[in-house]
């Protein structure tokens, strides 16, 4: 079955970038928790629904409301819109991912920072937690802007 934009035929070009989303997807999952190679497993967990996933993930249809297109986008640790920009600007090689607390902390939740005095009291160690995470939250919104030819990382960085 050819996807479909609520009731109008999709351009190949269009077609095609549904399905590379789909295939995207699909690894996405197994990227957040390989567990997720068990679709039902993450429909579960991520509570959105076995056949809304199937849908998207097969490129079986493409006329999703906006609502469910932000539900996605958060099952799937994507930033705002990655879908409609990933499927309008045709087929891509990778979609704009929001950062997982894990990529900058321990299992535990500890903030990675490297070189912090053993002598800092509690309230200063909680203003440098506070600060790197401000920074790498920065430092991954500029990075995925770079990568989208928005602009590149300041020179002070």
């Amino acid at each position: 079955m050819s996807p479909t934009n609520r009731g109008r035929s999709l351009t190949e070009r269009q077609r095609t970038a549904w399905r590379q989303l789909g295939k995207l997807l699909t690894a996405r999952r197994a990227e957040i928790d390989p567990r997720y190679v068990n679709r039902k497993k993450f429909c579960e967990e991520r509570r959105v629904t076995y056949k809304v996933i199937q849908d998207i993930e097969g490129a079986r249809r493409t006329n999703f409301s906006p609502e469910m297109l932000a539900a996605l986008e958060a099952a799937y640790d994507l930033e705002p819109d990655a879908i409609t920009e990933a499927t309008e600007a045709g087929p891509v090689e990778s979609l704009r991912t929001r950062i997982r607390f894990s990529e900058i902390s321990t299992p535990d939740g500890t903030l990675l920072v490297p070189d912090v005095p053993a002598n800092m009291t509690e309230e200063e160690k909680a203003v440098v937690r506070e600060s790197a995470a401000r920074l790498a939250w920065d430092i991954v919104r500029l990075r995925q802007e770079s990568q989208d030819g928005v602009s590149e990382l300041p020179d002070n960085t």
